[in-house]
């Protein structure tokens, strides 16, 4: 499983978060054959990343 994060959320879903997403929230879930509760946990908290966020989304990142 991996989070594929495109162009335009580069600057609210780096790749340390989203890691961690997969470690904490998804895999825990995978691993109890709960799998929509498991993407539904890592869906949930990319939202409120963005919503948090969302004067960023759409910027370009610094280092590109």
């Amino acid at each position: 499983m991996r989070i594929e994060v495109g162009t335009g959320l580069e600057n609210i879903l780096k790749d340390e978060i989203a890691a961690r997403i997969l470690s904490e929230d998804m895999a825990p879930k995978f691993k109890e054959g709960k799998y929509g509760q498991g993407l539904y946990a890592a869906i949930d908290k990319i939202a409120n990343l963005i919503r948090i966020n969302k004067d960023q989304v759409g910027v370009k990142p610094m280092w590109k």
